[in-house]
């Protein structure tokens, strides 16, 4: 009886050790394969579609070209050129069935030169650039790959975009002058003392009036990434595309 007691404690202060032990002594969990993948997946920037009409050309046929960025959980600032045009498609790959590269012909477009403003007082190098939301995509197009590129021999090819996505920290807003004019035609009648309220009202709508419509035009304000708040850049790779000139 007194050695099945002893028995009996010696279990009871095992359990209890076991119970105390640090958690860094004890196996580590594995997490599960599906919260894994859910974090890298969470983790990407955007992505790249590229797509074609079909599969399929005669030889003289227009090939259009379609790359669509596609913009996970977060908002970029990023540079026109890159999202936009041709020259969104700088980085375009075209290789044959043997997997040579097909040499480009003609520059897929021209890239913005820098332009300086000034912010508080300060000149600022910057280029034009888009601002893109979160979970959004932009499209850019290609009217006809052969525009620039020899593909004047039948066969199969391939297609593939690999870039360096630039991500800048902030953006700048250049107004036209019409529509600088206005806002500060519309501030001043705001500010003076002098004016009676109903013509300090009619006035104002009058000019908001106009300045919606400058502001319908694309060309109203334009947006700038200052270079030195580049933030880094990410890399995406597009899917490859296939097709065959007869």
């Amino acid at each position: 009886m007194l050695t099945r007691n002893w028995i009996l404690i010696l279990l009871i202060v095992g359990v209890i050790i076991i119970g105390c032990v640090p958690s860094k002594f004890l196996p580590k969990k594995e997490k599960p394969e599906t919260e894994t993948q859910a974090k890298s997946t969470e983790s990407k920037v955007a992505t790249l579609q590229l797509n074609l009409s079909k599969t399929n050309y005669a030889i003289g046929e227009a090939i259009p070209v379609t790359l669509t960025l596609k913009l996970d959980k977060f908002d970029l600032l990023v540079p026109q050129d890159t999202v936009e045009g041709p020259n969104a498609f700088y980085s375009l790959i075209l290789k044959t069935a043997t997997g040579e590269e097909v040499r480009l012909g003609k520059a897929l477009g021209i890239a913005s030169a820098p332009k300086t403003l000034y912010e508080k007082g300060e000149s600022v190098q910057c280029i034009p650039g888009v601002e893109l939301k979160a979970n959004s995509e932009i499209s850019a197009t290609l009217e006809d790959l052969s525009d620039y590129y020899d593909l004047t021999t039948p066969g199969r090819y391939s297609l593939q975009v690999i870039k360096d996505l630039k991500v800048y920290k902030e953006i700048l807003t250049e107004k036209s002058p019409e529509v600088r004019e206005i806002e500060e035609t519309i501030a001043s009648i705001r500010k003076d003392p002098n004016l009676p309220a109903d013509a300090k009202q009619d006035a104002i709508a009058s000019l908001q009036s106009d300045l919606s419509l400058y502001m319908s035009d694309a060309n109203a304000e334009k947006k700038f990434l200052p270079l030195n708040s580049l933030r880094g850049s990410a890399k995406l790779e597009s899917n490859v595309v296939e097709f065959t000139i007869q």
